[in-house]
């Protein structure tokens, strides 16, 4: 299942179904939803190719490998994981006495969160870290604890 655009796919984190998977496993670890539990492997089949233009987190591989994190109960020994890993080498360029990854249109490097060396880092922290590591907003889904009961606003509440 990827975001059809009319004329091309998206599975990324930012334009297609990786953001969707995202988002169904927040709401279905806090509720209860046939459809969209019945999405969940449409999604996870677009995190598993091999082939991914972009290095990025937002439109790229990096958001595939966060994604995939995310779900796994173990990600450094799951092998989706380790395969979209090793598949940011083909982006990985030197720079200084390290490494960096291009941006959109592999034009030029680039050290931000969404197109770039940050965005990598992050992913990567998410899949290899011993701690949990996880983008800005977005806390694990294995790590949500079960939503405390809600108690009704008292009639009038916000007026």
């Amino acid at each position: 299942m990827e975001v059809n655009e009319g004329w091309r796919t998206m599975p990324y984190l930012e334009v297609g179904s990786i953001g969707v998977g995202l988002a169904l496993d927040e709401f279905l670890a806090r509720r209860d939803d046939e459809q969209f539990a019945t999405a969940r492997p449409a999604i996870e089949l677009a995190a598993t190719s091999t082939m991914y233009a972009l290095p990025g987190l937002f439109t790229g591989r990096a958001g595939i490998l966060l994604y995939l994190a995310g779900r796994s109960p173990d990600p450094a020994a799951d092998p989706l994981v380790a395969k979209q890993v090793r598949g940011l080498a083909w982006h990985a360029l030197p720079y200084g006495d390290g490494m960096a990854f291009p941006g959109n249109g592999l034009m030029r490097l680039s050290m931000d969160l969404a197109t770039g060396t940050a965005g990598v880092l992050l992913a990567l922290g998410a899949a290899l870290h011993d701690e949990p590591v996880h983008a800005p907003l977005l806390a694990p889904t294995r790590d949500v604890p079960a939503p405390a009961p809600q108690t009704p606003a008292p009639a009038g509440a916000g007026q």
